[in-house]
């Protein structure tokens, strides 16, 4: 069929309804088959976000560089930790302690690579909000790093406490304080290297946040819509998502808190960390359906959900706050995380509510985001909410649309 074909396939003008394929793609032709295949819109948006500029690049570096080096040092340390442990003779608390240590250690590992997804999602979706929370959170895992630091030289100090010394390999240590001093010399270093690392990466991270904020603005969202009402819900959802991302490693870092709870016998109970881990999932995943179905009901039960885990939350930090007497305080190794994380959690469960009543009140004033966002041309769907080339983009598909003249005359 006869065609028109420019110097680049976006001025193609056919003159029988042809369908061809759309750029980045080159000359149609007529066997499919053999057409090269551009790869989704969405998978190349997403890449291109990530790798956008050198700030972007060093910013997903700097964090994956970290998580590698802090993960490689922790297995280090467990392993120099189960070693030491091996030569125990553990009672049912001293079990627990030692799984307490264990699980500090796996949260503090699990924290980086969470740290990495926030970093891609914020790349990703060139998401101011998250932006700040990568920062934030990186300030918390300081502040994680150095409480995991004196709580782990407390379980040194203690070595075997009042359990009994059985070596592991016979003759390889004399006594308990000599196998103590040996893996000390070799953990403490390791520690001390974390400590180090932590607060250095998280102020160059800081810098390239601040590199990006700039570049991100809050003025991303004018792509979205041109009706500053949906613009300002679209930030309040975009707030509370990424409060709910927190919400979701610090909630379920609790629920892991308590699974030795038995052990160490803490006052909950096995049913009370299941009944965690299942309404905190359940909490995280109405949340979502009532922001991208925008339904009024799911957020309202969502907000009073959260609003009655409150005095729940707010029950077990005065309980795991209170003094005890040393000998039989079952909190006495793991108070400090305990009350760090639960603390965190109230927090961020204010804060989510807030913004929630925020959110559902932009919904019962009838101001639509997401619906909005569909009734958009496909090559917009696939771009990031706040992206600034979706502008461009929606200009670029009403390039063919005709235009009235910007004034008329009266001898037209």
């Amino acid at each position: 069929a006869p065609s028109i074909l420019g110097n680049n396939c976006s001025e193609l003008r056919p003159v029988t309804p042809i369908k061809f394929y759309p750029c980045p793609t080159k000359a149609p032709t007529f066997f499919p088959s053999f057409a090269p295949q551009a790869p989704p819109l969405a998978a190349m948006t997403m890449v291109h976000n990530i790798f956008r500029n050198r700030d972007s690049v060093i910013t997903i570096s700097l964090i994956t560089l970290q998580a590698i080096l802090v993960v490689v040092l922790e297995s280090v340390i467990i392993s120099y930790h189960i070693a030491l442990v091996s030569n125990c003779q553990l009672s049912p608390t001293g079990e627990g302690i030692s799984m307490s240590d264990l699980i500090y250690h796996g949260l503090f590992m699990a924290a980086q690579l969470f740290q990495i997804l926030l970093a891609i999602d914020a790349l990703h979706q060139r998401n101011t909000a998250q932006l700040y929370a990568l920062v934030l959170f990186g300030l918390l895992v300081i502040v994680y790093a150095a409480i995991q630091l004196e709580q782990h030289i407390i379980l040194e100090d203690v070595g075997c406490g009042s359990d009994k010394w059985v070596p592991a390999i016979p003759g390889q240590f004399e006594n308990l304080p000599e196998a103590k001093g040996y893996y000390e010399s070799r953990m403490r270093p390791l520690e001390y290297t974390i400590i180090a690392l932590i607060p250095a990466f998280f102020l160059t991270l800081s810098y390239f946040a601040w590199r990006l904020n700039k570049s991100f603005a809050w003025d991303n969202y004018r792509s979205f819509s041109a009706d500053i009402r949906v613009r300002d819900a679209l930030i309040a959802y975009s707030i509370f998502l990424t409060i709910l991302k927190l919400d979701f490693y610090f909630v379920f870092s609790y629920a892991a808190q308590l699974i030795p709870s038995r052990s160490l016998g803490y006052d909950g109970s096995v049913p009370e960390t299941v009944l965690v881990f299942v309404f905190s999932l359940f909490a995280v995943c109405l949340a979502l359906y009532s922001v991208y179905k925008e339904n009024k009901i799911a957020l309202i039960t969502f907000i009073s959900g959260t609003s009655i885990s409150l005095v729940y939350f707010f029950y077990r930090l005065a309980r795991i706050a209170q003094k005890r007497d040393p000998d039989s305080d079952p909190y006495r190794f793991t108070r400090q995380f305990l009350l760090f994380t639960i603390t965190i959690v109230i927090v961020l469960v204010i804060a989510t509510i807030v913004v929630a009543i925020y959110c559902l009140r932009n919904m019962i004033r009838g101001i639509e985001v997401f619906s909005q966002k569909n009734t958009m041309p496909e090559s917009i769907q696939n771009t990031a909410i706040d992206d600034e080339s979706a502008y461009g983009m929606e200009a670029q598909n009403n390039a063919g649309t005709p235009k009235p003249p910007d004034s008329w005359r009266i001898d037209d």
